[in-house]
């Protein structure tokens, strides 16, 4: 394998792999080798990754880096097509939750999500971050907005103040803030998102790894969609689209963390859609989307109160509008 083309400018750090029902990325500096990697995948979707192309961490003027350019993969030989999923294997990831209501209907249908069930647990070495999202009967990726992305996420607090990327006294971090958690938010071992239905990649999933802006006190899991009116709909009787994503984490120091999460819109105007520059950097400016179109659905509120000592996982229905439930992970 030829590799890469020796105008990058900074160290290969990752695979993106695009089958035509998965698409993700295995990083090199994972916990889990290769080997680990590969069987925990065909173990998951019965098939090997597809890889497309390569993750390259390229300076900025400032001195910082930029998150995770993608480079083309040249092999010399013709491309290879992964098997499909097996209907096995799609059963075992969408199934489990098709067991509630979905015969009601939403007044004023806008884009939210029927159902969502998140969840977090501790495997392994691993802290995997899980979103089944089912869109129901009303609603649909292609109610999104035409300029406007989504992003599905679990949130992890602490209560440390401060911003993450502020150099102002007072609002620094503290040391390894990232680590004050029970995950990490950086470094991730892979991170993947599934449909039933073919060319996953029209919808150019992404990982959210930019949290100059957040607050240092709040650890983001969340996998983003930079054209999701091109997800391929799929999803048989009542349940309407359906689509999974799935992270998996390096563990942090701390025994337990606050919960909230749910999708929000991310305007995707200032993107473009060439590799040039990964979506987590530019995805989301502005965030007002057309008057009357929600700007978020909320799958737990951080009121509550949730905590996960490594293992929570809840369910989500009427669109967000019903209280979360636990349920079993």
């Amino acid at each position: 394998m030829s590799l890469v083309d020796k105008r990058l400018e900074g160290p290969v750090v990752g695979v993106r792999f695009e089958n035509d029902q998965v698409v993700g990325e295995y990083f090199l500096g994972s916990d889990k080798s290769p080997d680990e990697f590969l069987k925990e995948f065909a173990d998951t979707f019965g098939t090997v990754p597809q890889v497309a192309s390569l993750l390259v961490e390229m300076p900025k003027r400032d001195g910082a880096t930029k998150h995770l350019p993608l480079a083309e993969v040249e092999t010399g030989s013709p491309p290879f097509v992964a098997e499909p999923i097996p209907d096995q294997k799609l059963e075992e990831i969408f199934g489990k939750y098709r067991d509630e209501d979905t015969s009601a209907r939403l007044a004023f249908p806008d884009w939210e999500p029927q159902n969502m069930h998140p969840g977090t647990f501790r495997s392994g070495g691993s802290q995997y971050f899980a979103n089944f999202i089912e869109w129901g009967t009303s609603t649909d990726p292609t109610d999104i907005p035409g300029s406007f992305g989504i992003e599905f996420g679990i949130d992890l607090y602490n209560g440390a103040v401060g911003t993450r990327g502020s150099v102002l006294p007072g609002d620094i971090c503290g040391p390894n803030f990232r680590d004050q958690f029970i995950a990490k938010n950086y470094s991730w071992n892979s991170w993947w998102t599934a449909s039933g239905a073919g060319s996953l990649a029209l919808a150019y999933p992404y990982a959210d790894l930019n949290d100059f802006l957040d607050s240092c006190g709040r650890n983001a899991m969340t996998i983003g969609f930079a054209s999701p009116q091109d997800m391929p709909i799929w999803g048989a009787g009542p349940w309407g689209m359906e689509i999974t994503t799935m992270i998996d984490a390096k563990p942090g120091v701390t025994s337990s963390s606050s919960l909230g999460g749910g999708a929000q819109l991310v305007n995707s105007a200032s993107c473009p859609f060439d590799g040039s520059v990964a979506f987590t950097d530019c995805m989301g400016i502005p965030v007002i989307p057309p008057p009357g179109v929600a700007v978020s659905r909320t799958s737990l509120a951080t009121w509550r109160g949730w905590t996960a000592a490594y293992d929570k996982c809840w369910a989500s229905g009427s669109w967000g509008s019903a209280a979360p439930t636990v349920s079993t992970c």
